[in-house]
C-alpha cells in the first residue's frame, strides 16, 4: 500500500512532468512552425535572383498546388504552439499556488519556481525568438520572398562566432546570456536546499555579476527590433515561440528574490517550519 509520504512525491513528479509534458509540445510545434516556413519561403524565392523561364513555371506550379497548403500548416503550427505555451504558464501558476496555499510547503514553491526557469531559459535560448521576412509584389506573379531569416539566441551566437574576428565577441554573448544566467538559476536552486554560509556568499556574489546578464537586455532588444521594423511595408517581423519562453525566464529571475522573500512571508505566518 502507498503511504502518504510515497503518494506525495508520485504527485510531485506527475507535476512536475506535466509541465515539461507542455513546454515539449509547444516547443515542438514552433520548430515545425519555423520549418514549414523556411520552406515556404524558400519556394516563395525562387524568383528573387535572375529566375529562367523554368523558374517562373515552377513558381507558378508551387503557387497552385503547394503554397497555400504550406500557408495553413504554418498557421495550425503557430496556433498549436501558442496555445501550448499557455497551457504552461496556466499550469505553472496553477502549481505554484498548489505548492503555496494547499500543500504549503517553502522548499516545492522555490524548487519549482527554479524548475520553471530552467526549462523556459533552456527553451528561450533553443527555440527561434524572431523572423524576418522581406517580399516584394510582382504584377500576375504575385508576392515574392526576397529575404527570409529565422534565429533563436543560440542560433545567433554560432552563426556570429563564425563571422571573422567576431569569435570573442560571441564567447562575451555566451557568458553574459548563456553562463551567468544558469550560474544564478544553480545558485537559486542552492538556497532551497542550505542556508549556508557558502551559498549565501555565492548568492551574494550572483546578485554582483546579476547585473551583467543580458536577460533583460536581449528581451528589450528584440522588441525594439520588432516594433521599429514593423513600420517598414516591405518587411514583416514575427516573434516566435522561444522569445515567449525566454520572456518567462527573464521575469522569473529578475523577480525570483521578491518572489522569495513573499513566500517566506507567507509561510512564516501559516507554517513556520522549512518543509
Amino acid at each position: 500500500m502507498i503511504s502518504k509520504k510515497e503518494l506525495g512525491y508520485l504527485s510531485d513528479v506527475v507535476i512536475f512532468l506535466s509541465v515539461l509534458f507542455f513546454l515539449v509540445l509547444s516547443a515542438n510545434y514552433g520548430l515545425e512552425e519555423s520549418r514549414v516556413s523556411h520552406e515556404l519561403n524558400s519556394k516563395l524565392s525562387v524568383l528573387a535572383k535572375d529566375p529562367s523561364l523554368s523558374d517562373v513555371f515552377t513558381f507558378i506550379e508551387d503557387k497552385v498546388y503547394h503554397i497555400d497548403a504550406l500557408k495553413q500548416k504554418q498557421h495550425k503550427y503557430h496556433v498549436n504552439s501558442q496555445s501550448f505555451f499557455v497551457l504552461f504558464l496556466a499550469l505553472s501558476l496553477s502549481f505554484l499556488l498548489y505548492y503555496l496555499f494547499i500543500k504549503t510547503s517553502r522548499r516545492h514553491c522555490k524548487l519549482f519556481l527554479v524548475y520553471v526557469a530552467l526549462l523556459s531559459l533552456i527553451a528561450g535560448v533553443s527555440l527561434p525568438a524572431l523572423s524576418l521576412n522581406a517580399t516584394k509584389s510582382f504584377p500576375l506573379i504575385g508576392e515574392v520572398t526576397l529575404y527570409y531569416n529565422s534565429k533563436g539566441v543560440f542560433s545567433s551566437i554560432t552563426s556570429l562566432m563564425k563571422v571573422d574576428g567576431a569569435f570573442f565577441v560571441g564567447m562575451l554573448i555566451i557568458v553574459f546570456s548563456l553562463i551567468l544566467p544558469l550560474y544564478k538559476i544553480s545558485i537559486k536552486l542552492l538556497t532551497v536546499f542550505s542556508t549556508s554560509e557558502i551559498v549565501k556568499s555565492l548568492n551574494a556574489f550572483s546578485h554582483r555579476v546579476g547585473r551583467w546578464a543580458m536577460a533583460d537586455v536581449y528581451v528589450v532588444a528584440v522588441l525594439l527590433s520588432f516594433f521599429a521594423i514593423k513600420y517598414d511595408k516591405m518587411i514583416e517581423a514575427k516573434i516566435q515561440i522561444g522569445f515567449h519562453y525566454f520572456f518567462v525566464y527573464a521575469t522569473l529571475i529578475v523577480a525570483m528574490d521578491f518572489l522569495y522573500r513573499e513566500i517566506d512571508k507567507y509561510m512564516d505566518k501559516n507554517q513556520p517550519c522549512e518543509c
